[in-house]
């Protein structure tokens, strides 16, 4: 049966491809036809070749194939997890889809893919089509006439093994064999009918029994052998419970259930004397929770002798948490963890078998619970150490799911497949949870059990949570089996199967998603591949069966791209965007399977006789080579490579990817003529060099064309853009060999190095050309000349590059004019050839000798094995500090500092090198000629004489005067070097140079100050950055304030160059003349700078009349413009204007109302009122003006007035200022109705306030109440000695010892106690010590104190706070004394002698009790409430007594610096 399906199967995919099949040529068809149907063939005979072929390769923990004979199921499932028979529903009975249906489906499922880039494949993750869908077509048939026969009813519950079971509505089960037969009938409708609709239903583990679990609650055992039911079970649990799943263990005489009140039943089925009995204990009662889901980790035959497989171990789930019990040896629960999840939500649970882990003791395959709910998944891992037995529970995976999850089931160790609530399938990655697929299962129409969880057919008793959460409840309709999800819908069962690796790949073959189908081939290939079924493990093996496919593949997609998708001819553009997408996916996949014969070989074949296309596969392959990723080109797509960018004038790209090829791949003759040819310079040293090894002809024959051009341009002739272009090469390559580089990247293999560099060597200095070589000009070393003459600058820094190798030093030279040995080394004799060469000709300019000069310079200060002559050097040093000179300023004097550094220059006069130096502008050799003679002044003159090392002369200075190396004449010198020149540190940077002045000068600052008089400017920097002003940082310290004139020259300053600055300065600083700087003020018109100063000297009222002219002149302006102004103007201006015109009245009204606040409290009434009256009139003066004008603009004026209001109620009675109101003439011409809001507002003010008050007086009652009560209880504690004796003189304390000396009732009785010293009084101190009266007294005279506690304590009111006083009785029969705490500690005592305690320790004592209470209790916010209340209120009559207390009672916290601002309700 499984070869009928394979046919047809086969002939399904080749109609998919008919139609592209016509459209191609006898070639391409031919073609097409061998890669086409070695890809179909492979995948749809994958059933019968594959499995047996690679059945030995197969993880044992996925993949158990068993070898039979015969056809069977196993030939075709997805995954096999025992060797057992477990037959495919799928493959042996299903009818599958039709193509059109499945390939649709199949698309939808797969994602798409871009282009692959030119260096590296890059896709988007391509999964395929993961499960194969198929409907059991037979079952539905035979489901359909069982409804109609035997009135089965609709499916409720299904249970899949060897065989299906299928539970229907009416009680009935049917039981279909792996054909699709109906086999059995279980029941009929007159016991359906009794034992309700089947709601669960399980095969036991060898298929003899099937447990069936009814809606009402009554459970029955059929024997599959006959069909008849050998036992009914309705007393297991609570009567009319419905059954809502039910299990058997891996013990056939074991099972498991749940019911629909949330209790879990263990059933242990026996037969005695030919009776058989089930046994129900309960395994957890619904009273404690309600269980949702149970289910029991099965082993099979595979858990025989395991021990894991004995304990029994069961999973259940609530909605909250998930249990894991085991029945074996005894009911134990192993584990418990918290399930969270979204309400409405069932718990899912599932097991499966997953393979070890590494480095884990356990054997066998370790079960992995899956536990979800909503979009809440967790995994567990079990496992059992085998060494000690202990059993643990590890989380391996936690993950939050983009929807809410109705069913789990895990298909195979790696697979898992969730449907969600809109009946989706989603398949994941079990690893790391990546979703591969989603399937629509909606048409489906899936079998829920919602009644069965509500309990309808019993009457529906069950708990709202459950209810709700049961909406979705599938548990009976989805199973997973071997692979394999079966759903269970209204009318058919449905399966879902994995599918093996290549049939996800001939699906998308089959739909022509060629890329895609590539995409998913390079995963399987590269391992990365999720939910792989059928193929090996072993790397090299796998590689090599998906490179097979995958060749096929793309051979495929190019026949078929090729024969209907090429774009027409008039689309150009289009046509070469198809090329070269296409051909760029070929050479990805080509290169990744290092099959570039089949990239040169039938896939070139397929583009050589298209004109656009071979043009496009050509062009395609430079970006390959340019990134290296192509490395070698067959012979024939070499020649047609290079011919195509010949033919396109394109040489400099060919000459671009010659580099990067390898030369052994090369036709090296070809390759060479084109390059001279062409001129590919590049290509040919890359040439000679890689492939001949040979250094020199390409260095010759170079030199030699660039010795023709200069030749040339002597002649009149300018040097081409391509000689300029050879001869930098040539000194690029030049350099590279020196350096032992390979040209133009790369290295030269160590062991040529050295002959490189030799040979380079001996052609720069070769003296004579051959015969052959020799121009019509001779000249003696040529080569040398030539490479000075195109560049003499760039050729000596090649030298100087050169000269750091260390082959100059150890390699001896021949002496190319005499041929002798050369006793000196290399650097030498070049720097004598140059000499030679330049020195003695015409021929170079002024300029090229002083580029040589520099660089003879530069090179004796790094080596000291050069030598020139001392007139040569008096040359050099005369060309670099030539004044005349402007060009390469910077070089020539690195030049001197390298030379300076040598012990050459020490040969001259120093005299001499400073003129120079100083002629040329050296300001750097000249610092160092000074250091050295510890002219440090002329050092510090050459850093501001510099302009780009100005800012650097701060760090030196800084160096100066903190460095020991410097005595203390020289800091002086260097100190009155920069004050002189302190205009030049200014203009540098005035925050480094007021730094400078304080902190490493600690000058005078009036001095530093008058030295910058000149320069008001820079002055005023200079003070801003001492003082802390924008932008400085305040170097002065509070030790040393600057003296009053320095303070006031720079308000002086300030008024001219911020007077916006001014008044903030004198309020946050005191350190000024009041007198001075007011008539500094008073000089620049700074009006409230002005009114601060008058209100500092006591003048407030002149303050405030200077502050209130200023407000009345911004009114006046404001009316100025207001007069203009129209409310129904658009003009944005006036607006603004106006805008712009109450801020500023706004503005000056508060500073007015700010200094009326601060002075009102020392004023008397009739003072305050002249201050707030005045200030309340101009503010009320525009508003009544302009109370006809725009409600934006009164409400602005308005606003104005109530400020000033509520300010001054703090300071003014409200009756006069309703009288002023009133009696204003501005106010008495309006109406009330003008006046209401105003006043109105005044008066909730007034209430506002005495509420305050009365709240205040009230939570200050409650804190004194407070305070005495615990007062009272403190003293009323009693004290208990640690002993009976005195600790002082060591005698007992009192006669009788058993007499009470501890109390702590509020008010005991009195004790008298007997002492045994003379009926003294007794001592107890709050630490415990007890003491003799008399034994205090004489210790330390007046100090009541205990005398081990206190030894370092000298005065009477050290800790005296807790004591008491035992009164010894006047007889000597009583024993017994008062420890009441709360008796007057005042009172006078007697003690045996009949004298009379001093009154004043108790006092003391007292007053220190009541501190330690203040200071343990005190509430400072609430008594500072009334302070901050009786300053505002003191002297009005209304809240006068009120406010008295307050104030009493806030002395006893002056120290308080708490301020409490009240302000009332905005009127």
């Amino acid at each position: 049966m499984s070869s009928t399906l394979e046919d047809e199967d086969e002939q399904d995919l080749q109609q998919a491809l008919a139609a592209t099949m016509s459209a191609q040529d006898a070639l391409l068809k031919r073609r097409r036809s061998s890669a086409t149907a070695s890809i179909l063939g492979k995948s749809l005979k994958s059933t019968s070749l594959s499995v047996a072929s690679m059945a030995g390769d197969f993880d044992d923990t996925d993949f158990d194939v068993p070898s039979v004979t015969l056809p069977t199921l196993e030939d075709i499932l997805a995954e096999n997890e025992n060797d057992e028979f477990s037959p495919d529903i799928d493959a042996v009975v299903a009818s599958t889809i039709s193509g059109d249906e499945l390939n649709r489906q199949d698309s939808a499922a797969t994602n798409t893919t871009s282009p692959l880039s030119h260096s590296k494949p890059k896709t988007t993750t391509v999964h395929g089509s993961v499960l194969r869908y198929s409907r059991l077509k037979s079952l539905a048939a035979h489901l359909h006439s069982a409804s109609s026969r035997v009135d089965a009813g609709m499916p409720t519950a299904m249970a899949v093994s060897s065989s299906l079971a299928v539970g229907t509505s009416h009680g009935l089960v049917l039981i279909f064999d792996p054909s699709q037969a109906l086999r059995l009938v279980l029941g009929n409708g007159q016991l359906g009918q009794q034992l309700g609709p089947v709601s669960a239903l399980d095969f036991n583990g060898d298929m003899t029994r099937l447990l069936v679990g009814h809606a009402k609650g009554t459970l029955t055992m059929w024997d599959l052998a006959n069909g008849k039911c050998i036992r009914t079970i309705s007393d297991a649990h609570v009567p009319g419970t419905p059954v809502l799943h039910v299990k058997f263990l891996d013990d056939p005489t074991q099972a498991v259930f749940s019911d629909s009140g949330g209790s879990v039943f263990h059933l242990q089925f026996r037969r005695v004397m030919g009776m058989r009995t089930a046994e129900s204990d309960c395994l957890f009662s619904g009273s404690r929770g309600e269980v949702c889901c149970v289910l029991p980790l099965l082993f099979g035959e595979k858990g025989a002798g395991r021990a894991l497989a004995e304990m029994r171990i069961l999973a259940m789930a609530s909605l909250t948490k998930v249990f894991l019990v085991r029945l074996r040896p005894k009911l134990e629960v192993l584990f418990t963890f918290v399930l969270k999840g979204e309400l409405g939500t069932l718990p899912l649970l599932d097991w499966k078998l997953v393979p070890p882990e590494q480095g884990s003791s356990s054997k066998g395959s370790d079960p992995l619970l899956i536990a979800a709910r909503g979009s809440q998944v967790v995994m567990h891992r079990i496992s059992l150490d085998a060494n000690d037995g202990g059993l643990s529970c590890m989380p391996v995976k936690v993950a939050t799911l983009d929807f809410q999850a109705i069913s789990i089931k895990a298909l195979n160790s790696e697979v898992a497949a969730i449907m969600d609530t809109r009946e989706h399938v989603h398949v994941f990655d079990m690893v790391d949870m990546v979703e591969l697929q989603d399937i629509d299962m909606v048409d489906v129409h899936l079998a829920y059990s919602t009644s069965h969880f509500k309990s309808l057919a019993a009457g529906g008793s069950v708990s709202k949570a459950l209810e709700v959460a049961s909406r979705h409840s599938c548990y009976q309709s989805i199973v997973s089996y071997h692979g394999q999800l079966l759903l269970l819908g209204v009318d058919v069962v449905h399966c879902l199967t994995i599918r093996k690796w290549d049939e996800r790949l001939a699906v998308l073959v089959r739909g022509s998603q060629f890329p895609e189908a590539l995409a998913l081939a390079m995963t399987f290939y590269r391992g990365t591949a999720r939910a792989v079924l059928a193929l090996s493990k072993d790397p090299d093996e796998r590689r090599g069966i998906v490179a097979g496919q995958m060749i096929d593949i793309l051979l495929a997609y190019v026949d078929l791209s090729l024969a209907a998708h090429i774009p027409d001819d008039d689309h150009i553009d289009e046509q070469e965007q198809f090329y070269k997408t296409l051909i760029n996916i070929c050479i990805d996949y080509c290169l990744i399977l290092e099959a570039t014969d089949l990239l040169f070989g039938d896939i070139y074949e397929r583009f050589v006789d298209l004109v656009v296309g071979r043009s496009c596969f050509l062009e395609c392959l430079e970006p390959y080579i340019v990134s290296d990723h192509l490395t070698s080109l067959s012979p024939s797509v070499l020649k047609a490579f290079i011919e195509h960018y010949q033919t396109q004038q394109m040489l400099q790209r060919v000459e671009n990817c010659l580099l990067h090829l390898e030369v052994h791949n090369l036709d090296l003759h070809q390759v060479v003529v084109l390059c001279w040819t062409y001129g590919l310079y590049d290509a040919m040293i890359y040439v000679y060099t890689r492939g001949m090894h040979d250094y020199e002809t390409p260095l010759q024959e170079l030199l030699r064309l660039l010795r023709t051009a200069l030749n040339n341009q002597e002649s009149g002739q300018q040097l081409s853009d391509g000689d300029q272009v050879l001869g930098y090469k040539l000194l690029v390559y030049i350099s590279c060999c020196m350096a032992g580089h390979a040209y133009p990247s790369g290295e030269i293999a160590a062991e040529l190095a050295a002959a490189v560099r030799a040979t380079v060597f001996a052609v720069l200095v070769k003296k004579q050309l051959k015969e052959s070589e020799a121009d019509d000009k001779v000249e003696s070393f040529p080569h040398l000349r030539t490479l000075l003459r195109f560049d003499t600058r760039e050729f000596l820094n090649v030298l100087s590059l050169a000269f750091e190798e260390d082959f100059f030093t150890t390699v001896s030279f021949r002496d190319p004019t005499t041929g002798e040995a050369v006793p000196r080394p290399g650097r030498q004799l070049m720097v004598d050839l140059l000499l030679r060469l330049m020195m003695n000709s015409r021929d170079f300019t002024p300029s090229q000798l002083g580029c040589l000069f520099t660089f003879l310079a530069r090179q004796m200060a790094k080596h000291t094995d050069i030598k020139v002559p001392k007139q040569l050097f008096e040359q050099v040093l005369e060309f670099l500090c030539n004044p005349d000179s402007s060009t390469r300023h910077e070089e020539r004097q690195q030049a001197m500092l390298e030379l300076l550094s040598t012990t050459i220059a020490g040969q001259f006069d120093a005299e001499q090198l400073i003129v120079l130096c100083e002629s040329a502008n050296f300001y750097q050799v000249l610092e160092q000629l000074y250091e050295r003679r510890r002219e440090f002044p002329k050092v510090l003159s050459c850093y501001w004489r510099d302009p780009s090392r100005r800012a650097q002369a701060f760090s030196y200075i800084h160096h100066v005067m903190l460095d020991d190396s410097f005595v203390e004449m020289e800091r002086a010198d260097v100190e009155q070097a920069a004050l002189q020149h302190m205009q030049e540190l200014m203009e540098a940077d005035s925050l480094a140079t007021a730094k400078l002045m304080i902190t490493d000068f600690a000058h005078d600052l009036v001095d530093v100050t008058n030295r910058l008089t000149s320069h008001p400017k820079l002055q005023y920097e200079f003070l801003q950055h001492v003082f802390g002003g924008p932008g400085g940082v305040g170097l002065t310290k509070p030790e040393s304030p600057p003296p009053a004139q320095v303070h006031e020259q720079y308000i002086e300053l300030m008024c001219q160059y911020d007077p916006t600055l001014v008044y903030s300065y004198l309020r946050s600083n005191e350190n000024y003349r009041l007198e001075e700087t007011l008539a500094i003020c008073r000089k620049h018109l700074l009006t409230d700078a002005v009114a601060f100063l008058l209100e500092r000297t006591g003048d407030v009222q002149g303050a405030f009349n200077l502050l209130l002219k200023s407000l009345r002149v911004k009114i006046t302006s404001l009316d100025r413009i207001l007069d203009d102004y129209d409310s129904d103007s658009e003009n944005i201006l006036k607006v603004e204007c106006v805008r712009v015109a109450i801020s500023a009245v706004r503005s000056v009204l508060l500073v007015v109302i700010q200094l009326c606040q601060r002075n009102s409290v020392r004023l008397e009434a009739e003072q305050r009122q002249a201050l707030w009256f005045p200030l309340l009139e101009a503010a009320m003066s525009p508003q009544q003006r302009w109370r006809h004008a725009a409600s934006v603009l009164v409400s602005a004026l308005k606003e104005l007035t109530s400020h000033v209001l509520n300010s001054m109620m703090g300071y003014v009675p409200l009756p006069s200022i309703l009288k002023q109101i009133l009696s204003d003439p501005t106010t008495s011409s309006g109406s009330f109705g003008e006046l209401k809001d105003l006043m109105m507002g005044m008066v909730e003010t007034y209430g506002y306030e005495q509420t305050l008050l009365t709240t205040t007086n009230r939570l200050l009652a409650g804190d004194i109440n407070s305070s005495i009560s615990t007062l009272k209880r403190v003293k009323e504690r009693g004290l208990a000695p640690r002993s009976a004796t005195c600790s002082d003189c060591g005698c007992r304390l009192w006669q009788s010892s058993s007499a009470a000396v501890t109390s702590r009732s509020p008010s005991p009785m009195p004790v008298v106690i007997t002492s045994s010293k003379d009926k003294d009084d007794v001592y107890v101190f709050s630490c415990g010590h007890s003491y003799h009266r008399l034994c205090v007294v004489t210790r330390q005279p007046g100090i009541v104190a205990c005398g081990i506690c206190n030894k370092k304590l000298s005065t009477s009111t050290s800790h005296q706070a807790d004591w008491h006083r035992i009164r010894a009785p006047p007889a000597p029969t009583t024993s017994s004394s008062s420890l009441n705490a709360g008796t007057d500690a005042t009172a006078a005592s007697k003690g045996s002698g009949g004298k009379e305690q001093d009154p004043g320790l108790v006092d003391v004592q007292r007053v220190e009790s009541v501190a330690q209470l203040h200071s343990s209790f005190r509430t400072p916010s609430r008594l500072q409430v009334l302070r901050s209340l009786s300053r505002h209120h003191d002297q009005e009559p209304r809240r006068g007594n009120a406010l008295k207390v307050a104030a009493a009672v806030g002395q006893e916290n002056v120290a308080d610096k708490f301020q409490l601002h009240l302000a009332p309700p905005p009127l």
